[in-house]
């Protein structure tokens, strides 16, 4: 708004700016002094929306550049996890042999603080081999439940051939899954054969790309498989050792 008024007090300018004027031009006019104020005034009024603009550009930039690094961030720390999981399930194998149920919890500790998720399960082949069962999961390991309680509406076996599970398909096929609701599954793989499947569920960041979180759950269910190998290796040791002593005894 620019006044155009015959009233040229100081106070009448002062007034005229207080109520919101860009400028105040009295009487008698000059048009070549309107003019000039008024294109003074537009070319301002264009700077003030470019710098606008730019400015909001500039803060658009900014939360991308933060989005990035933030993402960044995220994935570094997945990765320090993950190398502190394959280090401490290699520690498993190296360290005296557990009994398979101790080995089995710790296995869930490990995976669940790796991949971030509420609820961790391995699944193993069931005598015959038609189907999985679950012998371990951070569900069963509340107190008051034993290894293959049935909870409820659960199943602790899982038909191989059943397409529709994701533990069924990640075993039959041999690569690594996910599905909705943040679930995962992965085979435990030991020199081509499948001994199991890792199954998490809670996963929160899927949306971030399958490759990003698949690889390194496919990598723990290799470290996984060398574990439980080694725990099977002395189990099989141990009962020999007791069969040779019952026959030497008998």
């Amino acid at each position: 708004v620019i006044f155009i008024t015959a009233l040229s007090e100081t106070a009448d300018k002062v007034r005229g700016f207080e109520v919101g004027a860009v400028d105040y031009i009295t009487k008698p006019l000059e048009h070549e002094e309107v003019v000039a104020r008024v294109c003074t005034h537009l070319a301002l009024r264009r700077l003030q929306r470019e710098l606008q603009a730019m400015n909001e550009q500039l803060e658009q930039r900014v939360a991308e550049r933060t989005a990035e690094l933030a993402r960044a961030n995220a994935q570094l720390e997945r990765r320090v996890r993950e190398l502190e999981g394959i280090d401490q399930l290699t520690q498993i194998q190296m360290a005296p042999p557990l009994e398979m149920r101790a080995a089995y919890e710790e296995i869930l500790r490990i995976v669940a603080r790796v991949m971030e998720a509420s609820e961790v399960s391995i699944y193993r082949p069931a005598e015959g081999g038609e189907s999985l069962e679950r012998v371990a999961s951070t569900r069963l390991s509340v107190p008051g439940r034993v290894a293959g309680e049935e909870l409820p509406g659960e199943r602790n076996r899982v038909p191989v051939e059943d397409s529709q599970s994701l533990v069924a398909r990640a075993f039959v096929e041999g690569k690594p899954k996910t599905g909705e609701g943040g679930e995962g599954a992965t085979p435990i793989l030991y020199s081509g054969e499948v001994l199991g499947v890792l199954q998490v569920e809670g996963l929160t960041d899927v949306e971030e790309g399958t490759e990003g979180r698949l690889d390194p759950f496919a990598r723990l269910g290799r470290e996984v498989a060398l574990a439980l190998r080694v725990m099977q290796m002395a189990e099989d040791m141990e009962n020999s050792e007791m069969e040779v002593k019952s026959l030497l005894e008998s």
